[in-house]
């Protein structure tokens, strides 16, 4: 028996500012939840999958999906998703969530021609991930494979993720990067476009696909190419850097008093101590500049099935909001959260980036919603008497715990330091005003 919705009022409502792009309809949350109202033939299509294949599509990777617990007025079609608790973008996924995105749209793509259906689409932003597993979220990209062009998104899927993926493998890591952040019609994806360049680098490009069986063999054979590209780790500076145990004991302590509900992790390496909070189950997004960690880190959150996301962020050159309007949201807005760690983060910023306190602070402040936990790191150290050293021109006469209390006092209160038992390095722990 059918239980009875709630009736709401649209202006109850917050829509999704993306969702505009959607013609088949709109994207909006409520009440913790999200929904999306659809157009007669969307619908048609949802209950076309429901009755057969849904169930295999969300264990491949499409977002869960069912009929919605709400009414609104003048809306007559609406499904509910799942909430998926950090949207990342392509430009800060490592080559290897690429690669993992790009044959999810593929599988998809797969099981949809099977019912004669087909997406409309093919780039990273219809997708994201669910900590560890790629999902594909865009429901509008779905309709029948009569209304859908291959060619178009053949070459889509080609610009989007085959280049880079490409030039990752066989000519240079940070221009794959560069291409992966850049605008979606910029320099390198223009660049590989050119002439005959997509037939000989994808050669599925060529093939003529007038049905659904001619398009489902080519897919077949690109899926094939793309899992084929060897994205070997590459070890950097700090990929094999050492965390001290006191760290660990001085989370519990603060973990004991308060109730945290999601942590971001500003310089995870290789989730030392992202890892031990995801498995008290608390949310966490841990993010580093260095790809082998992130990929290392991933790989150890899907084993133990943890509620971890990985992400590859610069904060120093964070994502900006883009598309039209600019409705894509910054990594302010995503990825912000209870409590943040930044250990072995700011003397790196501060010595190796020219950053002083006042960007520090001003950078962490965007990304904590209560608590901050931040690692102070003295002249004396080791390694920042060396690097000091070796630039003896530069002048840090304002660089001292007194003074980055002070500085951060505008945006934050400052709460309790922890000593390490032997180093004068120190844990700082700031609320936020």
């Amino acid at each position: 028996m059918k239980t009875t919705n709630r009736s709401i009022n649209a202006d109850d409502i917050k829509v999704v500012s993306s969702s505009w792009m959607d013609k088949s309809g709109t994207v909006f949350t409520f009440d913790n939840g999200v929904y999306r109202h659809i157009d007669s033939r969307c619908y048609e299509i949802f209950n076309k999958l429901k009755s057969s294949l849904l169930a295999d599509l969300e264990r491949t990777g499409l977002v869960a999906t069912e009929e919605a617990d709400i009414d609104i007025e003048g809306l007559e079609h609406i499904i509910k998703h799942k909430k998926i608790d950090c949207i990342s973008y392509g430009q800060e996924w490592t080559l290897a969530m690429l690669q993992e995105a790009a044959v999810l749209s593929c599988d998809i793509n797969l099981k949809l021609l099977n019912m004669g259906l087909a997406l409309k689409d093919s780039h990273p932003w219809n997708v994201t991930f669910d900590y560890s597993k790629p999902v594909f979220l865009d429901y509008g990209s779905i309709d029948y494979v009569s209304k859908v062009s291959p060619r178009a998104w053949l070459r889509e899927f080609y610009k989007q993720f085959y280049i880079p993926l490409w030039i990752g493998t066989k000519i240079s890591r940070s221009l794959a990067y560069s291409a992966m952040k850049e605008h979606p019609t910029g320099f390198g994806k223009k660049a590989g476009l050119t002439s005959i360049i997509p037939f000989l680098l994808m050669p599925e490009l060529r093939k003529r696909n007038e049905n659904a069986e001619k398009f489902q063999k080519t897919i077949i054979s690109l899926k094939d190419r793309v899992s084929r590209f060897s994205l070997f780790d590459i070890k950097r500076e700090w990929s094999d850097y050492q965390p001290a145990m006191w760290k660990h004991k001085v989370i519990n302590d603060f973990l004991s008093e308060v109730n945290i509900t999601s942590c971001l992790d500003m310089a995870c390496n290789r989730g030392e101590f992202s890892i031990p909070i995801a498995e008290r189950g608390i949310p966490v997004i841990a993010t580093d500049v260095d790809e082998y960690s992130i990929d290392f880190l991933r790989e150890q959150a899907k084993e133990k099935s943890l509620p971890l996301t990985a992400l590859l962020i610069d904060y120093l050159r964070p994502t900006a909001p883009f598309g039209v309007g600019l409705f894509y949201a910054n990594s302010y807005e995503r990825l912000k959260s209870e409590m943040t760690l930044s250990f072995a983060i700011a003397h790196h910023l501060v010595f190796k980036n020219g950053v002083n306190f006042r960007v520090l602070r001003d950078v962490i402040v965007q990304y904590t919603g209560r608590y901050a936990l931040i690692e102070f790191i003295p002249l004396s150290d080791k390694y920042v008497a060396e690097w000091i050293a070796a630039e003896p021109n530069k002048k840090y006469d304002w660089y001292s715990k007194t003074n980055m209390i002070r500085e951060f006092s505008s945006k934050f209160s400052f709460m309790k330091t922890w000593d390490c038992p032997y180093n004068n390095r120190e844990i700082l722990l700031f609320k936020k005003l």
